[in-house]
């Protein structure tokens, strides 16, 4: 008997006409009782025992199946974030929505993280990495601080790009209730401050 199965899409609204899509579901389990049902995204780990497909893989390739906890706000967050800076980098200005994330400031990973405009900066994907890698910080007078470890590091034009913003400001929506808190920056300007040694 061949066995078949289905993969399903999920469109998970995260903003008035705006879906995250998560491909391939399956359902895992289903509570008649309640009517709700538990779906899990990625693949079957059944089919790692076809041989069919088995013969095609690389042995040295390994593979599992594992649960990932979605931040389904997150979404909404960079949607709203982004349009706050007009989709431009904060540091910047680089105008390509595909090359740009909106930063938390307060890390989501943190309690009392927020995905609120405020706890947020439109940045570009490298300038992202590095702020979230405290090679760069913010002050809260919006300064751009480098780390020591980037200020001593030397290479090509984008490392020279990263060390040029020390002593620059970002630039911001421009109104007080989309601006960067002050808090935020100041809270997490101390952890930057502390890494940079």
């Amino acid at each position: 008997m061949e066995t078949t199965s289905s993969f399903d899409l999920f469109f998970f609204g995260v903003a008035d006409s705006l879906y995250s899509v998560v491909f391939p579901v399956f359902v895992e389990k289903i509570d008649s009782k309640r009517m709700e049902a538990i779906l899990v995204g990625g693949e079957l780990p059944e089919l790692a025992s076809h041989t069919s497909l088995v013969a095609e893989i690389d042995p040295l390739k390994q593979y599992r199946t594992r649960l990932i906890k979605g931040r389904l706000h997150q979404a909404i967050f960079r949607q709203r974030v982004m349009k706050a800076y007009g989709f431009r980098c904060a540091l910047t200005g680089l105008p390509i929505p595909k090359l740009l994330d909106a930063a938390h400031i307060i890390p989501d990973s943190e309690e009392d993280s927020l995905p609120h405009i405020r706890n947020g900066i439109c940045m570009s994907k490298l300038h992202h990495t590095a702020f979230d890698a405290n090679l760069i910080g913010i002050a809260p007078d919006r300064t751009i601080h480098v780390n020591r470890d980037l200020s001593e590091a030397t290479d090509g034009p984008l490392l020279e790009g990263l060390k040029s913003l020390k002593g620059s400001l970002i630039t911001v929506p421009g109104h007080p209730s989309l601006d960067p808190d002050i808090n935020f920056l100041a809270e997490r300007f101390e952890i930057f401050c502390k890494a940079r040694g």
